[in-house]
């Protein structure tokens, strides 16, 4: 009896969190022809690729009815265990693929079916200066756009150098901007590390591992003479030529006034 009474309660306590989970995500988890199917790990974004299902009957249906029954399309077929009486495990053969839609299927008198998203990874696809890019002005900012928005301060996880103060900004709810002070330093290699451990606010995902960018700045303008005042400037070719050893190399020099 107590074995029993404990299992309840925490069948009970795992569908409360996941149907509240589910209905801050926006899908609906209340019963579908009498079946109640719950992810167990999910948010806003959708279901996680390796998520386990809880799914309450209100009728009674045996384990082999169940088995026999439930379905999820171009899946194998899932494992499925009884916790206790309307009350069933649903664990994937295999996860899910990232960022698709997946209809399950209950087939009784009825068919009831749920169609569920899957999340993607949360990570950083690309910055603004691109890595080894050279020529880059004094002026610029620093971008780093992320795969989700709602994602939490980057400021203690953002990382110049050489060190730059400056302040941080989102635009398009998917863009970290980093705004210098300053300009940048003439002709000088930058790195930009984004340090791991960034999240999706009120989710447990994170960015996983550190992003590393560098580049480079323009070169300092040369200072523009007098009026009158020749300028003097060499002039060559960037080709590839062979020579022999007793060759007298010649370079071709340009006078310009």
């Amino acid at each position: 009896m107590y074995k029993r009474i404990t299992s309840l309660l925490i069948i009970t306590c795992l569908i409360l969190t996941a149907c509240i989970s589910v209905s801050a995500s926006g899908r609906a988890a209340y019963p579908r022809n009498g079946f109640r199917l719950v992810p167990l790990k999910s948010d806003h974004t959708g279901i996680a690729v390796d998520t386990e299902f809880l799914l309450e009957t209100e009728e009674d249906f045996s384990l082999e009815e169940v088995k026999k029954a439930f379905s999820i399309d171009g899946e194998p077929d899932p494992v499925i265990k009884e916790l206790d009486k309307n009350f069933f495990s649903i664990q994937l053969s295999r996860p899910l693929i990232e960022d698709s839609i997946y209809t399950f299927r209950m087939k009784t008198e009825t068919e009831t079916t749920w169609v569920f998203q899957t999340q993607t990874q949360f990570k950083i696809i690309g910055a603004f200066p691109g890595n080894e890019t050279v020529g880059v002005p004094v002026n610029t900012a620093i971008e780093v756009v992320f795969s989700h928005e709602n994602f939490s301060s980057i400021e203690n996880h953002f990382e110049i150098t050489p060190s730059v103060p400056g302040r941080f900004q989102v635009y398009n709810g998917k863009t970290a901007v980093f705004i210098p002070d300053d300009n940048l330093e003439y002709e000088t290699i930058y790195t930009v590390r984004i340090k791991k451990g960034i999240r999706i606010i009120n989710t447990d995902r994170i960015i996983e591992d550190d992003y590393v960018f560098s580049f480079e700045t323009i070169e300092e303008p040369k200072p523009t003479p007098p009026k009158g005042e020749p300028v003097i400037s060499i002039n060559y070719n960037r080709q590839i030529i062979d020579f022999s050893t007793e060759s007298k190399i010649q370079l071709p020099l340009y006078f310009l006034y």
